[in-house]
């Protein structure tokens, strides 16, 4: 009596970054593919491969209330967001060069001697950005 055996493999893992504190996204975030094979006895069909498309991540909102605040040769960035299971952090362009990244509500910059455009973006776990808000300082 010949038994028929199905297999299923699974193709790509995501690769696994290194993260400061652990956290879990969502499977269906990215594609996953699978190979399926039949096994009768010792042979075993050709793989059927297909794949399971990745969902599409949420909207990212931008932070709310950009401000600045020039005290003793610095300026204060400061913003007000609500995060979501995906945020991950906020990251900092000045004229359109990215200079750093908090999780914080807050950066502080050296007070720059020109006219500047600072822009806070919200990035998210997959690494995915928002359009980002802006405030220009002038001295």
């Amino acid at each position: 009596m010949s038994h028929f055996f199905v297999k299923l493999y699974r193709l790509n893992l995501p690769q696994v970054a290194q993260f400061k504190e652990e956290y879990r996204i969502n499977k269906d975030y990215f594609e996953r593919c699978y190979a399926l094979t039949g096994r009768v006895d010792i042979r075993e069909s050709e793989p059927y491969t297909f794949c399971v498309r990745a969902k599409e991540a949420p909207p990212l909102k931008d932070v709310e209330r950009l401000e600045y605040q020039v005290v003793e040769g610095k300026i204060y960035l400061f913003w007000s967001y609500t995060p979501d299971e995906l945020f991950k952090e906020f990251v900092i362009y000045r004229n359109g060069k990215q200079v750093g990244s908090t999780s914080s509500y807050i950066y502080e910059d050296t007070l720059p001697e020109k006219e500047t455009t600072y822009t806070v973006k919200v990035r998210n776990k997959l690494n995915l950005e928002s359009g980002g808000v802006s405030i220009t300082y002038s001295p």
